[in-house]
Formats: C-alpha cells, sequence, structure tokens
C-alpha cells in the first residue's frame, strides 16, 4: 500500500508520499496465489527523478511494475511534449503494459519543471473481469490529488484546507506541511502499510528533493501536531 499526495501552489508543485514498501518474493507464484507466501517490507524511495532534475515520477501500485514505468516514463517523454503531455504519456503507458503478459494496476504522478511547473495523475488500471489493461488515463491537477491509497481517512486535511486556500496563500511552505500531515496521519491509521515520508517540491528554479534530515523533522513536526489535536478534543 502506497499514499501520494499532489498538490499544486501559488509558485510550485509539492508532491509527498510515504516510503514503506511491501511486495512478495515471487508474486507470480502458485503459493502467492494462493497467499501462502511471505511477505516482506524495507524503506525505500517511490519518487524517481530524472538525472537532469526536470522530471520526477512517483509510483503507487504494484511497485515492480510501477518502478519500471517510472524508467520509461522519464525516458521516452522528451522536452518537445512537455507543453501539453498526457497524449505522450498514455501512448508510453500503454505499449509498456502491452509489453506485460499480466498487467497490474499502477498509479503514478508525472511531475514536469518547464515550461513551468506542472503535475499530472496517470492511471493504469485493468479490467475486473478479463485482467486486461484499460486505455491509460493522464490529466493535469489543478489543485490536489491523491495516488494509491486515496480512501485513507487522512485525505480530509486535503479536502478540509488545501481548496479554501485562495490561491496566493498556497505557497509551498503551506502546502509542504500539509502534505507532511497528511502522510503521517495516514501511517497512523494504516500503520502496517504506511510509514515514512519524503517530499520533493518543484518552483520556477526546477525540482528539489528534501533530504532525509528533512524529512524526518517534518514528519516529527507533524506527528507532534497530531498529538496536539488530540489533547484538544479529547484531553490528556
Amino acid at each position: 500500500m502506497t499514499i501520494h499526495v499532489g498538490m499544486a501552489g501559488s509558485v510550485g508543485i509539492v508532491l509527498a508520499g510515504d516510503t514503506l514498501e511491501w511486495a512478495s518474493p515471487n508474486a507470480d507464484s502458485l503459493a502467492s496465489r494462493q497467499t501462502l507466501s511471505t511477505w516482506m517490507s524495507q524503506t525505500g524511495s517511490k519518487i524517481k527523478l530524472s538525472d537532469d532534475r526536470k522530471i520526477a515520477v512517483s509510483y503507487a501500485g504494484d511497485l515492480r511494475e510501477a518502478y519500471a514505468l517510472a524508467d520509461a516514463i522519464i525516458a521516452d517523454l522528451s522536452s518537445e511534449f512537455w507543453q501539453n503531455p498526457e497524449t505522450r504519456v498514455c501512448q508510453i503507458a500503454r505499449s509498456f503494459a502491452a509489453s506485460y503478459p499480466r498487467w497490474r494496476e499502477t498509479q503514478s504522478f508525472i511531475l514536469l519543471s518547464e515550461p513551468m511547473p506542472n503535475l499530472y495523475l496517470l492511471d493504469c488500471l485493468v479490467n475486473q473481469t478479463t485482467n486486461e489493461p484499460l486505455s491509460p488515463l493522464c490529466r493535469r491537477v489543478p489543485v490536489y490529488a491523491f495516488a494509491g491509497d486515496a480512501l485513507n481517512g487522512a485525505v480530509y486535511w486535503a479536502m478540509r484546507y488545501c481548496r479554501t486556500l485562495s490561491p496566493e496563500m498556497r505557497t509551498l511552505h503551506r502546502l509542504t506541511r500539509l502534505a507532511a500531515q497528511i502522510i503521517a496521519d495516514a501511517g497512523a491509521l494504516s500503520s502496517a502499510y504506511i510509514g515514512g515520508l519524503e517530499v520533493v517540491q518543484c518552483d520556477t528554479d526546477g525540482i528539489h528533493q528534501l533530504t532525509s534530515s528533512e524529512n524526518e523533522t517534518l514528519l516529527q513536526e507533524a506527528q507532534q501536531r497530531s498529538d496536539q489535536i488530540q489533547r484538544l478534543l479529547i484531553g490528556e
């Protein structure tokens, strides 16, 4: 399980997610299909940046497919498509999914720094009856969106505050704090599958990946705010 949130601000974009990964050693084995195999967890980044730091791609869903799809998008989404990338992104995803004998659902945020910061959400789903890949869907994110565990109760914070903020109030600093709160509380509500924090920001100077120390500070501050809210509501 993964949760990512992307938010469009007044001068840039914030993309945040958790860093806990769950996977089966062999998801295609008979034992796995019968839920007898061992599942393993580890921490790691689920946001991939291009070498020139002009593209960032997050991945949720089946991470093996999603990792490789992120690589394909970074490699094949050339700058000539960045103004209106939706059609090209869908072409890349459709071709990539067709190369897999058994495609599993994935969701990705695609963050582009040029010609101006913009965020897109890509859905690569399957037909639940036939297990055949459906046509990929890519659309721009005007305010905020979620990928992965979009039904987690922590999405309330975006519903309550992000959309109600005026554009000039949606600064990168405010949105980063809000995104950290969402990911921290999502982990509290689903601690077996969601944990940790990583944040990527994008403004007119390009894409910036926060350090592990910065992410840890944001996560601790968010957890402290949750504790304060609990004390305000129900006391010590």
